[in-house]
């Protein structure tokens, strides 16, 4: 198998950046890597964000023993912001994984 499609597999299907590093392209996988564990984080941190804010409005129905459904808690998320992180990190993480794996794949031995 050709290294350039070996590496847009890899950069595809795998992780962003570990096509880079297969074709000893260390510097742009480290980049891709590294781009993508930060959208990655990003997106955890967002998510948790959210549920956190979500429990503590859900919080006080709970304590007066309301029972509370799955599309009642929907409701509430979908009206609490996503705010910059939440908005930026998917961007962030699907365009290291796009460009890694064009990048990838234009690799010339």
């Amino acid at each position: 198998m050709k290294n350039s499609i070996k590496g847009a597999l890899l950069s595809g299907l795998v992780f962003p950046g570990l096509g880079q590093i297969i074709q000893g392209r260390n510097k742009a996988g480290i980049i891709f890597i590294s781009g993508s564990v930060i959208g990655l984080a990003g997106i955890t941190y967002a998510v948790i964000h959210k549920a956190m804010l979500v429990m503590r409005q859900m919080k006080p129905l709970i304590a007066q023993g309301q029972h509370i459904t799955m599309p009642e808690i929907i409701k509430t998320a979908a009206h609490i912001p996503n705010g910059i992180i939440g908005n930026i990190a998917p961007f962030i993480f699907i365009s290291c994984w796009i460009i890694s794996t064009i990048h990838a794949l234009r690799f010339k031995e």
